[in-house]
């Protein structure tokens, strides 16, 4: 697998801005999303919510060949050494998160990802749901072999690309030890310290 190679799953702000953050550092994002709407808006370089500079970040990199969005998951994550979950949690009126889309998209995880991927999960999940998503995709496929690393976004509106871009530090989340090396060269293109740690802590 090409370890330049990364999918994002959901693409609303926290998805697009680590795509077109991504993108930028010089990998090669494939951006998927249930909703075919936002496929086509993306690609007409149009992001669902505004953030200052993202439409020209997505623009600058789609024309460079290095982003583009499907919602073909086969395709777009097949052969990914790295599949990002950056969906926003939605979450109801008493702030309960609804993770039912996350889940979804851990069921196309299991079917199209390549054995050795790395699933990198940004979206906000309470303690315990990183390894109860790994479980989940191996019920879905026993055989598969991947890594959960959870690596916690809190994108602030309005300095969304600065804050992706140049954090103050970068919080990661291991299944087990043996993905640090990997996860430090994944993130060797951030400028910041990086504090590993387990999935709970």
């Amino acid at each position: 697998m090409d370890p330049t190679k990364v999918a994002v799953i959901g693409l609303w702000h926290l998805g697009c801005t680590a795509s077109a953050g991504l993108a930028e550092s010089g990998y090669f994002v494939t951006g998927v999303d249930f909703d075919k709407k936002i496929i086509e808006d993306l690609k007409l370089n149009k992001p669902p919510l505004f953030e200052p500079g993202l439409e020209d970040l997505i623009k600058k990199n789609q024309d460079s060949g290095r982003l583009s969005f499907t919602a073909d998951f086969k395709s777009a994550l097949e052969k990914k050494k790295f599949i990002v979950i950056g969906f926003d949690t939605p979450v109801d009126d008493k702030d309960r998160p609804d993770l039912s889309v996350i889940y979804r998209a851990c069921e196309k995880i299991a079917h199209y990802a390549a054995d050795d991927c790395v699933v990198i999960i940004m979206s906000q999940v309470r303690v315990g749901v990183c390894r109860d998503i790994k479980k989940f995709i191996l019920k879905h496929n026993p055989k598969l072999k991947c890594n959960v690393v959870y690596n916690p976004e809190n994108l602030m509106l309005g300095q969304a690309i600065k804050k992706f871009l140049e954090p103050d530090r970068v919080i990661i989340g291991l299944e087990n030890e043996s993905t640090r090396p990997v996860m430090e060269k994944f993130y060797q293109i951030i400028n910041a310290p990086k504090i590993y740690m387990d999935l709970e802590s």
